[in-house]
C-alpha cells in the first residue's frame, strides 16, 4: 500500500514538472520528501518484520531511519528558506538523488534475503527501478537543459509512476500478524477436538 502511496506522490511531482518546469524544484524537493518519511516509517513498522533475518532487519532500521531524516530535511530546509538562493534547493536534490541511489542498493540486499526466505519480493523489484530512474531525472533536473526537455522528463515520472502505483496495488504484500495465525490454530484444533468428541458420543 506504501508503494502505491509513494508512486502517486512521484505522479504528482512528475506533473508539477511538466507545468511547471520553471519554478518546479522547490515543489519537487518538498514532495519527495514527503514520500521518503512515509516510506521510512512504512517501512521500519512493517517490511522490518517480513523475516526474522537480523541482517535484513538491520539494512531496513538503517535504510528506514535514513530515509526518514532525509525525507524530514527535504521538507522542512525548504520551507524555513523558501526565500533563499536556488542553491539550497539544488543541493537538496542531489542529496535526494544519491540517497535513492543507496535505498536501491540496500534494496537489492533485501530483495535477495527476501527471496532466501521464499517471500514474495516483486514490489520492492520495481521499488529499487522506480528510485534508480528517479534518481537520474533528479540529477539532470538542476542542470540546465532545456524547459521543453524539462517537460518531457515530468511527463515521463508520472506515466512511469501512475505505471508504478498500479503494479504495486496489484502485488501489494498482505503481511499476516503472528497472534492472528495463533488464533486460527488454536480454534481449528478446538473445532477438531469438539467434532472428534462428538464422534466418541456417537458410537457410544
Amino acid at each position: 500500500m506504501i508503494n502505491f502511496v509513494s508512486g502517486i506522490i512521484a505522479f504528482v511531482a512528475g506533473l508539477i514538472v511538466a507545468i511547471f518546469p520553471a519554478e518546479s524544484i522547490k515543489v519537487v524537493v518538498i514532495l519527495l520528501g514527503i514520500a521518503a518519511t512515509i516510506k521510512g516509517l512504512y517501512d521500519l513498522i512493517k517490511v522490518r518484520v517480513l523475516t526474522e533475518d537480523s541482517f535484513f532487519r538491520r539494512t531496513v532500521i538503517i535504510r528506514s531511519l535514513g530515509s526518514i531524516i532525509i525525507g524530514l530535511l527535504a521538507v522542512f530546509l525548504p520551507i524555513a528558506m523558501f526565500n533563499t538562493v536556488q542553491a539550497i534547493f539544488r543541493i537538496m536534490l542531489y542529496i535526494l538523488a544519491i540517497y535513492l541511489i543507496l535505498a536501491a542498493g540496500a534494496e537489492i540486499y533485501m530483495i535477495m534475503k527476501l527471496d532466501e526466505a521464499e517471500i514474495p519480493s516483486a514490489p520492492f523489484r520495481a521499488e529499487a527501478i522506480g528510485s534508480i530512474l528517479i534518481a537520474i531525472f533528479l540529477f539532470i533536473l538542476p542542470a540546465n537543459v532545456g524547459v521543453i526537455i524539462v517537460r518531457v522528463m515530468g511527463i515521463a515520472v508520472a506515466v512511469c509512476s501512475a505505471l508504478y502505483s498500479l503494479y504495486a496495488w496489484r502485488h501489494r504484500i498482505t503481511v499476516i500478524e503472528p497472534d492472528s495465525v495463533r488464533d486460527d490454530v488454536v480454534s481449528t484444533s478446538d473445532t477438531e477436538d469438539t467434532s472428534s468428541q462428538d464422534n466418541q458420543e456417537t458410537v457410544n
